[in-house]
């Protein structure tokens, strides 16, 4: 009788929630006359707004070119964050930075009146409600080596449905997903023939700039802390005596808990011990946080949080594993030591993503496939041996055409597009 009971409530709790889904997704019909609305609102074009993460986060190249915009404070221009992360607002306010909580009057009223708006993945970092008649700067993630957005077809079931009529209410329930940027960041030329076709964008929508959340990697910027997990404090002891190792694997939708069948963390822990050596995992943002609990109550294995900041900690780090992520190629202008842990590659391409390069030929280090091989490699490094230094630098001048302090550089580039407009 309880069975029975429990698959009924199951079955009602399942229904429950299809209607509320429904009741949400029919009430942004009625969202799209505030985005009208927003397409006639008189713009400031002295007010610029930064947000990230749907409204809930601090980080990203938005955060690090906000960062540099507060610390300036240019007399013409009015820079705001905006975040539904109450949190974040009262340690901002504390800082003495301007932000803006996005469900209060002046938060839906600073949406409105902004002409300049800079995000990184699509405008709901801010609002795409409100995001009509503004200047939209995409200033990504990160420069792709998988396919993204509309290069990215396989098991893209928002902008790739089996029929019409789902394309019709995937537009209407998904606007930020086909809406265009007028403006997006790339690292080089090269990498701005991919954000093109991904985005439908022509050459006048590409800014060529490096990243403004590597510009930690060149000095030191105030605010950097806020949203950097805790370890960083405990970096500068850590680093005294020992080697910092930070492991960032990409998302995998299907297949992230197979990670566990790559990695022997007892013997791990015995080899770091061995070999005064700290290993830091950080899950991707999107990862289920509990395929990671057996990371956590290590003496030399530390867990960072998945959606805080990781560039501090990359700054000052040895050696990064990674396998898809493009993270390797901010990490890149250090020119240290990269391993790339492809393990699942086949099954990766086939069931997750494709790439837009030779994956053997733009990573600069050795592939392992096991954690045996992985060991070696890195037993390999610290006996002295790293093979990769010029093809670093070969994959570095493949990615990026600029280097250096890149906000300043961004900041110039959409002022002097604003007086031409």
């Amino acid at each position: 009788m309880m069975n029975y009971d429990g698959k009924v409530f199951k079955r009602i709790n399942s229904f429950s929630k299809k209607v509320k889904k429904l009741l949400t997704d029919f009430t942004k019909i009625f969202f799209w006359l505030f985005y009208l609305f927003s397409k006639f609102f008189p713009k400031d074009e002295n007010l610029w707004l930064f947000g990230a993460d749907n409204k809930n986060s601090f980080e990203g190249n938005s955060k690090y070119l906000f960062l540099y915009l507060q610390q300036l404070k240019p007399k013409d221009i009015k820079s705001f964050w905006i975040t539904n992360n109450k949190k974040l607002i009262s340690e901002l306010k504390e800082r003495g930075y301007s932000v803006l909580y996005y469900r209060s009057l002046k938060g839906v009223y600073y949406c409105l009146r902004a002409k300049v708006w800079f995000y990184n993945h699509y405008s709901s970092d801010i609002s795409f409600w409100f995001s009509g008649g503004a200047f939209k700067v995409n200033l990504w993630h990160g420069t792709p080596i998988k396919k993204i957005a509309w290069d990215f077809k396989k098991g893209n079931i928002i902008r790739y449905p089996k029929n019409i009529l789902k394309k019709l209410i995937n537009r209407i329930i998904y606007p930020p997903i086909f809406q265009k940027p007028d403006l997006i960041l790339s690292t080089s030329k090269r990498a701005a023939e991919n954000f093109k076709t991904a985005f439908k964008l022509t050459d006048k929508q590409i800014i060529i700039s490096g990243n403004p959340r590597n510009d930690i990697f060149f000095q030191d910027i105030e605010g950097f802390d806020i949203n950097c997990d805790s370890l960083y404090n405990k970096l500068e002891l850590l680093r005294k005596t020992n080697k910092i190792i930070f492991y960032m694997p990409t998302y995998r939708e299907k297949t992230s808990k197979k990670f566990y069948n790559y990695f022997a963390f007892d013997r791990l822990e015995r080899f770091l011990e061995k070999h005064n050596l700290i290993f830091i995992i950080k899950p991707h943002p999107w990862d289920v946080l509990g395929a990671f609990d057996k990371v956590k109550n290590r003496r030399r294995i530390y867990f960072v949080s998945k959606n805080k900041d990781p560039y501090p900690i990359l700054k000052f780090t040895d050696i990064l594993i990674t396998d898809y992520s493009s993270v390797f190629i901010d990490f890149l202008l250090l020119n240290r030591f990269i391993v790339f842990f492809p393990y699942d590659i086949n099954e990766y391409q086939k069931n997750e993503r494709e790439f837009y390069y030779d994956y053997e030929k733009i990573t600069p280090g050795k592939k392992v496939m096991n954690y045996n091989e992985l060991e070696q490699v890195l037993l390999e490094y610290l006996e002295g041996e790293d093979n990769y230094v010029m093809k670093r630098k070969e994959s570095l001048s493949f990615f990026f055409d600029v280097s250096g302090i890149s906000s300043p550089h961004i900041y110039n580039k959409i002022k002097g597009l604003l007086k031409n407009e």
